[in-house]
């Protein structure tokens, strides 16, 4: 099945302005919230009442946890994903 992802406008704000503060470039922090929707657990912490929630951990240097709120549907054969926010935080969850 492909996969459609789009960043909204806060999401990207907010990818920008806490992956500079974390020391990571923004090309990775990108990749890094796109590998969190599509292969990160449901969260626990940051919890959404109308869209879903997904962490995930990433270390070695970076040593960051990457929470994405995103909503998604099924249209014809392919996944949208609309990412409203992302979180990131220094740690595991």
């Amino acid at each position: 099945m492909k996969e459609k992802i789009w960043f909204e406008e806060h999401a990207l704000y907010r990818l920008m302005l806490r992956s500079l503060e974390f020391g990571i470039d923004f090309e990775r922090a990108k990749l890094f919230a796109i590998q969190t929707v599509s292969r990160g657990t449901p969260a626990r912490k940051h919890k959404s009442h109308k869209h879903k929630t997904h962490c995930c951990y990433f270390d070695g240097d970076y040593n960051v946890t990457f929470y994405v709120v995103f909503d998604d549907k099924l249209r014809l054969s392919e996944r949208v994903v609309r990412i409203k926010t992302v979180i990131i935080e220094s740690g595991r969850e």
